[in-house]
């Protein structure tokens, strides 16, 4: 399961959000598909993606661990 690193200072506690990832990661996802979430001082959780574009930085998620 990919895990993508999130800046949660700029997430804050949304279920829902977008945040950038890098082209490489981005072309192996797809909307639907299940993710490890992660960042600094918070514990990984699952996060499916809402909408995903190989063209856009930013990928859309929402946690399923909440």
């Amino acid at each position: 399961m990919p895990k993508i690193f999130v800046d949660y200072t700029l997430v804050g506690h949304a279920r829902r959000f977008k945040t950038p990832v890098k082209r490489r990661l981005r072309c192996e996802l797809h909307d639907g598909d299940t993710v490890v979430v992660f960042g600094d001082d918070v514990p990984e959780a699952r996060a499916r993606v809402l909408h995903v574009s190989a063209d856009i930085t930013d990928v859309e998620f929402e946690l399923l661990d909440a």
